[in-house]
């Protein structure tokens, strides 16, 4: 991704307009990476029409109708995210919860029929670390799946 290019991340697809508001207003180049998910399809809508901003929907980086950031990882890579960063917690699914097409929600669901609390940012900690280190287990083809996303970037944002 081009240097001056700068990520803020939103937390959340109901704190995306206030923030692209505030930037469109400071006259900041901006461009909006969504989830794939329902609530990411309809706030994609939501941002072409009503600020006319870029968008970018990680589904296009897939080969999946739904997917959120985390299904850019192998899902044995991001489970394995999941278990160094929640090291007690045993992870198994039932059936119902390997239905689930999203990785976080698949993970999201055992934890909470375990009463655990699960928060998305730890493992993604635990990517984020490993991507920079040159970790072996992040998979060729999503570091791909990555560039992909940062050359569309560098051309809606240039």
């Amino acid at each position: 991704m081009d240097n001056n290019i700068v990520v803020v991340p939103a937390g959340g697809t109901r704190k995306i307009m206030p923030l692209a508001s505030m930037l469109i207003g400071y006259k900041v180049k901006t461009a909006v990476l969504l989830d794939g998910d329902d609530v990411g399809k309809r706030k994609d809508k939501e941002l072409r029409n009503h600020l006319k901003l870029n968008t970018l929907l990680i589904t296009d980086y897939l080969d999946s109708e739904e997917g959120e950031i985390e299904d850019l990882f192998e899902e044995s890579v991001y489970l394995k995210a999941v278990e160094m960063a929640y090291p007690d917690i045993e992870l198994d699914f039932t059936e119902a919860e390997e239905k689930e097409k999203c990785i976080s929600k698949k993970v999201k669901a055992a934890f909470e029929r375990k009463d655990e609390e699960f928060e998305k940012w730890n493992p993604i900690r635990t990517l984020s670390e490993w991507a920079r280190s040159g970790e072996k287990s992040i998979s060729e083809k999503t570091k791909k799946r990555f560039e992909k996303i940062f050359r569309e970037a560098n051309k809606i944002l240039k």
